[in-house]
């Protein structure tokens, strides 16, 4: 089972979508948005998660910082 946390900052105020891969090629969207506080800071948790490769995507323009944390 892998377990991944995400988190950081954003200067936008747009959804942010999670997306998975088995492969690191093609990635598709788990379903899920998060959208960041009002200081822009964002985070959440997936658990028993067996994909292997993760990345975020911004729904508008914007410079975001963040952290994955896969085990």
């Amino acid at each position: 089972s892998n377990n991944v946390n995400i988190f950081g900052n954003t200067t936008g105020t747009g959804a942010i979508t999670v997306q998975q891969s088995a492969d690191n090629s093609n990635f598709y969207d788990v379903g899920f948005s998060m959208f960041p506080d009002s200081n822009g800071d964002f985070a959440t948790s997936f658990m028993n998660h067996p994909a292997n490769y993760w990345r975020i995507k911004a729904t508008e323009t914007a410079t975001i910082t963040a952290t994955l944390i896969h085990s």
